[in-house]
């Protein structure tokens, strides 16, 4: 963890195990569709767990719909927000991700911030991925069924992880 990462999320074991960055098309992955990618140039390498081999078919129709929480600024450049985009992705995209992640052992949160290169600065954000310890992966697994039978009962969205039980 960097001096400016954010601490791991309740009920994670381990460190940073791999991180995916807010990125679209183009050159200079600043066009739609909006996304997390990793492994492409210039790019973070990605989480290598077989947790998260596991996890990432899964993953791909929720990151379809990462373009329609995404904001755009329209003041300077037409480029991306990930400070704008990450409050919307945080309130109505994370919860499903966790939820999905959960039942392979696994929890992200979203990290906005500022990249420097000594020459320049962008604002980037990075989705960082983590391990669950036992008891916190069953507790979320319990919450990700119910999320689940939410969807299929036509209920929209996940429910807020925020309430899980500390465990210690």
């Amino acid at each position: 963890m960097s001096c400016c990462e954010p601490s791991a999320p309740e009920g994670a074991t381990s460190a940073v195990i791999g991180r995916m960055q807010f990125a679209g098309d183009g050159m200079c992955y600043d066009q739609r569709p909006l996304t997390f990618k990793a492994g492409e140039c210039c790019l973070p390498s990605g989480p290598s767990d077989p947790k998260w081999a596991a996890a990432y078919p899964g993953l791909r129709d929720l990151l379809l719909e990462v373009d329609a929480l995404s904001t755009i600024d329209t003041d300077c450049c037409a480029l991306p927000n990930p400070f704008k985009s990450k409050a919307d992705l945080d309130e109505k995209w994370m919860p499903k991700v966790n939820a999905h992640l959960a039942t392979h052992g696994l929890v992200a949160q979203l990290h906005a911030f500022w990249s420097y290169n000594g020459q320049s600065s962008q604002p980037m954000m990075h989705m960082l991925v983590y391990k669950l310890g036992p008891e916190a992966e069953a507790e979320r697994a319990r919450l990700a069924k119910i999320s689940q039978e939410n969807v299929s009962k036509g209920t929209k969205g996940a429910p807020q992880q925020v309430a899980m039980a500390r465990h210690g």
